[in-house]
């Protein structure tokens, strides 16, 4: 969203004063726009420091690539515990395997999960959280994606909220993400406070504040009332159309620039053009152990690593085939279907190669988020390849974010021992 959001102020391609912007929102609170800038504030440089490579606080949270770090070190302010909300560290996260031995490490690992992923199976508890058509659901997500930059959220206002359609079975364990935390709290004896704020102000007051009753807990429906809390459209008044509808054709004027406003743009930030300095001047390796370069791509049907857990697309995407240009494969003296190891100068995996004209030579592309652990290399074919293991965590990382290269690392091919 930030490259978005980046080209739309080089290419001027914000709205003027007296132009209408199409959504005036439905389920998020009406706003005033003006035609001026929001001045730069500090994305870094505040809050809680890390132990690990001088890392510390950001605008976008903790740096996720040192948490396995966080950890493994001992010493105070070690992180001995770790509650999972449907993520999945073992296979998204650079550096699987100190990210595995963070994982086996932790004194407590809570995973919220539908299904069993290569985390869940590393966590002391595994928490059934109830599927969408169980519980209410509405579009307040998708109508805030307009903040994230231009293209994203909807482009007129409309708004849906359904009501849960499948009731969950009889004695279950299932429980909604917010029921377990507010559950914790509870016992813990917490005060948990809501509060909701301006998605488009990002230094504005919560517009709400409310603290939760401890004793009697609410219900999905009064939480969501609470979160489109001013809306422009009153929740209420939403429930009344559960197929979602267009409201009105109103649109927002963009109004004149506050007089008192002095903000400026700051197109060329000169820590990002000192960046992009350092980037531009870098060559690439003429290293001939490792000869190729591995990026990344996208595989259709599947979202990280979720997915993979569904018979119908697993039988489209098993694995995650190493895409090579054809001219590379017969180099090597290799066919698609092939079995090779990869390796980076950190570690190996198993892959099993596909042949693609559009890819260039010297390049190896990859779907992430595949595979699972190395003792399990062996099914490759119906698991697939964890390119994070490639990846060393603490080399070539950002120094703001602490996220290490991810795409075009440098790599050698070679064949395999054993077929497939």
């Amino acid at each position: 969203e930030y490259l978005l959001l980046g080209l739309q102020t080089i290419c001027g391609h914000w709205p003027r004063e007296n132009e209408t912007v199409p959504n005036p929102f439905v389920l998020l609170p009406p706003y005033q726009l003006r035609a001026q800038a929001v001045a730069p504030r500090a994305a870094w440089g505040f809050g809680e420091k890390l132990r690990v490579r001088n890392l510390e606080d950001t605008v976008s949270g903790l740096s996720t690539a040192a948490l396995a770090d966080e950890i493994l070190l001992e010493g105070e302010g070690q992180v001995r515990a770790l509650f999972n909300l449907g993520g999945n560290p073992v296979s998204a996260w650079p550096d699987q395997q100190k990210t595995a031995a963070a994982m086996e490490s932790l004194e407590l690992s809570v995973s919220l999960d539908p299904i069993m992923s290569e985390t869940a199976k590393l966590s002391d508890y595994v928490i059934a959280p109830k599927l969408s058509l169980e519980i209410p659901g509405m579009t307040l997500f998708n109508e805030s994606l307009w903040f994230y930059g231009g293209g994203m959220g909807h482009p007129k206002p409309y708004a849906q909220y359904t009501p849960a359609l499948v009731d969950t079975p009889e004695n279950s364990d299932l429980i909604e993400e917010w029921e377990f935390f507010y559950g914790l709290a509870q016992r813990m004896e917490m005060q948990l406070t809501l509060y909701v704020t301006n998605d488009w102000d990002a230094g504005s007051a919560p517009r709400h504040i409310v603290e939760l009753d401890m004793e009697d807990p609410p219900t999905t429906d009064e939480l969501l009332e609470h979160l489109t809390y001013g809306s422009t459209i009153p929740l209420a008044e939403v429930k009344q159309n559960s197929e979602g509808r267009l409201y009105g054709e109103e649109t927002v004027t963009i109004e004149a620039p506050d007089p008192r406003c002095s903000a400026r743009l700051d197109v060329g930030n000169e820590t990002m053009l000192a960046q992009l300095r350092e980037v531009g001047e870098e060559t690439r390796s003429t290293n001939t152990d490792y000869p190729y370069m591995l990026i990344s791509r996208r595989l259709a049907n599947i979202y990280n690593s979720s997915g993979r857990d569904l018979p119908k697309l697993r039988r489209r995407s098993p694995y995650n085939p190493a895409y090579m240009h054809p001219d590379d494969l017969a180099q090597l003296g290799l066919i698609s279907g092939d079995l090779v190891n990869i390796s980076s100068d950190h570690s190996t995996i198993p892959a099993i190669v596909e042949a693609e004209e559009d890819i260039r030579p010297g390049v190896v592309s990859m779907t992430h988020c595949f595979g699972s652990t190395p003792e399990r290399d062996e099914e490759i074919v119906t698991m697939g390849s964890n390119t994070g293991r490639l990846i060393s965590v603490d080399r070539d990382f950002d120094p703001y974010s602490g996220l290490p290269r991810m795409s075009a690392i440098p790599i050698r091919v070679c064949a395999a021992s054993k077929t497939v």
